[in-house]
């Protein structure tokens, strides 16, 4: 349950829509709550230094704040639309959905249409009396807000220009990637949480069942407490052949099952269906190759000859080596869990190093080939990793993409320097893994 709150508020507070549309319903109950004020209790307070004495003078201002305000909102919105749209076209679209996520845009436009609303809402209820004029603080509460409009303005300006620099939109994905990685891989090297709960439990694969999928789009996350229910309540053990992140077609392979005693596979295949979240796009909730791969797309694109944009596929390639360096350092989590009996339950298929090593710095490989100063930089960055790596099968897979970098960029290098620098870098890759390596099997 806990897991669907949070995937829900993490989903609602995703949309554009959702923090603009609560401060403009905050902005409706405080007119109509100051409206309350002025009528009840107005005439307990001294607004001799503040005041407007006639319905005419309230609704001149109420009418100029509203219009003003209405109209910066606007044109703030077409400038956020013109940020986009700039975005999408130089780094690529997948980049619009951290940009979508921006809770200052979001703020900016929530207090400009709350605002208009508050004016409105004061604004009907102002008209000719003979009594004294009594809404005193329900126009003052409009020009605060007028004037905190006015330097929200100001900020949303700079902080347009900010969101437009290759620095601010590389960050954001690079939050995801990180957070997702501290989500996914909480427990650094050598810490006592990670070991296994049970033994592997050994799985006679002409026992296993396939599991379907019913619903068609994107894993977005497997809720392991209840999947894990699942399981207990059928009596059987769930392999996932799929894991977040994926796309899902109906009828295609999800997981297989193992069943103790008596087998209901329709009725599990229902029941995970039921558990799993699936939507039209992907999150970074239990996926960190989608961030990642955010990336990659955005290195690509500036790689690519009809942009050749070394500065951008540069910055991209760093941050990426970043994020690896940071996946090195933590444990692989438990694939299997188990329920209360501690009983195995459910095989996950959490990502291993290797495989973001391939769909990072190995995608880009193809692409880098033609630059000297990107492939340097790549095979900087797997020297890196070698140092930090502490498990055999990393050390493996960085040497592995080292000699296809170094064979690949010989190809497209002209001049030799180049090459020979190249050949140096590979020579003391290859020497740390061979040491490392060495290291490791004498700790064993």
């Amino acid at each position: 349950m806990m897991e669907r709150l949070h995937e829900s508020i993490t989903r609602l507070f995703s949309n554009y829509w959702f923090v603009p549309a609560s401060m403009s319903a905050f902005c409706i109950a405080l007119g109509i709550a100051m409206l309350y004020l002025d009528s009840h209790f107005w005439n307990q307070v001294d607004f001799r230094w503040y005041y407007i004495n006639s319905a005419e003078g309230a609704r001149s201002l109420l009418s100029t704040i509203a219009g003003s305000v209405i109209t910066v909102a606007g044109v703030s919105f077409s400038v956020v639309i013109v940020a986009l749209t700039v975005s999408a076209s130089q780094y690529g679209p997948h980049i619009l959905s951290n940009l979508m996520r921006d809770r200052g845009n979001q703020a900016v436009l929530g207090l400009f249409t709350g605002t208009f609303l508050y004016c409105l809402i004061v604004l009907r209820s102002v008209h000719r009396t003979e009594q004294p004029f009594a809404m005193d603080v329900s126009i003052m509460v409009a020009v605060l807000l007028a004037i905190v409009s006015i330097g929200v303005l100001i900020y949303f300006i700079h902080h347009v220009s900010q969101m437009l620099r290759l620095e601010s939109l590389v960050g954001r994905v690079v939050a995801d990637v990180h957070i997702a990685i501290d989500m996914l891989y909480p427990e650094r090297m050598g810490s006592a949480a990670s070991a296994e709960r049970s033994s592997p439990l050994i799985l006679n694969r002409q026992k296993q069942l396939p599991l379907t999928c019913i619903k068609r789009g994107y894993l977005q996350s497997l809720r392991d407490d209840e999947t894990v229910a699942t399981a207990s309540k059928f009596d059987a053990v769930i392999v996932m052949r799929k894991q977040p992140g994926d796309f899902l077609i109906p009828g295609e392979m999800l997981a297989t099952a193992v069943f103790y005693n008596d087998q209901d596979l329709p009725g599990l295949q229902q029941a995970i269906n039921g558990v799993i979240a699936v939507g039209s796009t992907r999150t970074v909730f239990q996926d960190v190759r989608y961030p990642a791969i955010q990336l990659v797309g955005v290195a690509m694109k500036a790689l690519s000859p009809a942009i050749n944009d070394l500065l951008t596929a540069t910055v991209c390639i760093n941050e990426l080596g970043a994020a690896l360096n940071a996946m090195l350092e933590r444990q692989y989590p438990n694939k299997y869990r188990t329920d209360e009996s501690n009983r195995v339950r459910l095989i996950a298929r959490p990502t291993p190093f290797r495989e973001l090593l391939e769909l990072t710095i190995g995608q880009l490989v193809p692409y880098a080939s033609n630059h000297f100063m990107t492939s340097q930089r790549l095979l900087e960055i797997l020297m890196t990793l070698a140092q930090v790596a502490r498990r055999q099968f990393d050390l493996q897979s960085i040497k592995l993409l080292a000699d296809d970098i170094l064979i690949a960029s010989e190809s497209g290098m002209v001049r030799k320097q180049h090459k020979t620098r190249l050949r140096t870098l590979h020579a003391h890759i290859t020497n740390r893994v061979t040491q490392r390596t060495q290291q490791l099997r004498s700790a064993a």
